[in-house]
Formats: C-alpha cells, structure tokens, sequence
C-alpha cells in the first residue's frame, strides 16, 4: 500500500490474520532455512522466520544430544517443547525477550546451568522444582512477580544441588526476593 510508505508490518496485519497464509510462510521458509547451509546465524530465511514469529524454529536446528543451547542476541518470545534435548546442560537464553518458561523445562534432568538474564519472565512454571541437578540460575534482568513454592527442591536441604542463584532485589521485589531466601536457605545470592 503505498500510502504507507512500505511501513507495514505484514506479520500483524497480514499473515497474523490468516492460518492457511501463516502455515504456507512457514512451510516454505522453513525449507529455505534449511537448504541454506550458512548455519543458525547467517542464516536470513531463519531470521525472516524469527521476524515472522516462529522462533521456536531455532531448535529445530539443534541436535536432540546437544549439551549446551545458547542464544544471546535473537529475539525468543516462547520457547518450544524442550523435552527432546534429553542431554541438556545448560540453557542460556539472554536478551531475547522470553516471556515464559514452558513446563517441559521438567524433562532436562542433567541442566545444571540455567541462565535467562534480561528477559521478560513474570512468573517461573512449578516444574522448575524438578531440575534437582541445577547448580547455578541466572534470573537477572527479569521482573518476575510469581515464584512457585516448588523452588525449594533445588535447595540442597530438599535434595537439590543448586549453589548459586542470580536475581536483583529491585527487580523481583523484597516480598519475592525473602520468598526466595527462605526457599532456598543453602543457595548463595
């Protein structure tokens, strides 16, 4: 439309509003992506994929045995099942705008590093509590107002084996930060 002067966001007011448009971009962007054999991040069709919404395609790069997922300057609203990465042992997912953790977090039995720094995370699902192997999280950076009482299984006092986690007072608020305390009473901060 050129009274817009070509300032028109397509995804919003195109693709957004229709599923057999949104599924037909996907398809075919998704198999650009993967023809194109410059890797995750030079990769343009998986940029435009990103840019489109579908940034949980990022992991479908990703090896299932991979040990480390490790994303710093891509925007990930919404992270995707993450059951399949089995051998996960850390997952740094930093300035990308994540909104929410999913619960399949709970399947990364071995994630011993869990790193989400400058986000957009207000809440922390309860499965959190099953990550029994977690030895440093990293949650600075992120307003969360909600924090599941299940953090407490990562305490080394409930069988856990968490040594250190990162979160700023002014951030989470006193009320959360002495939940955190009392939660987990072995935990450096």
């Amino acid at each position: 439309d050129r009274k817009n002067d070509g300032n028109v966001d397509i995804f919003e007011q195109i693709l957004s509003k229709s599923d057999g448009l949104l599924n037909f971009f996907h398809e075919e962007l998704m198999s650009m992506a993967k023809a194109n054999k410059k890797g995750i991040e030079n990769n343009e069709y998986l940029n435009y994929l990103i840019e489109f919404g579908f940034a949980e395609s990022l992991f479908e790069f990703l090896e299932e045995d991979t040990p480390t997922i490790k994303f710093t300057t891509r925007m990930i609203p919404k992270l995707p099942d993450l059951s399949r990465f089995k051998s996960l042992d850390q997952l740094i997912i930093c300035n990308a705008k994540l909104v929410e953790l999913p619960a399949s977090i709970s399947s990364l039995k071995n994630l011993g590093l869990l790193s989400l720094t400058n986000n957009s995370l207000k809440s922390l699902p309860r499965e959190i509590g099953t990550l029994i192997n977690l030895k440093y999280m990293n949650l600075t950076g992120n307003k969360l107002e909600d924090i599941p009482s299940d953090v407490k299984y990562l305490d080394k006092s409930n069988g856990g084996h968490l040594d250190m986690i990162s979160v700023n007072e002014s951030e989470i608020g006193k009320e959360n930060y002495r939940k955190l305390k009392e939660l987990l009473p072995t935990t450096k901060f």
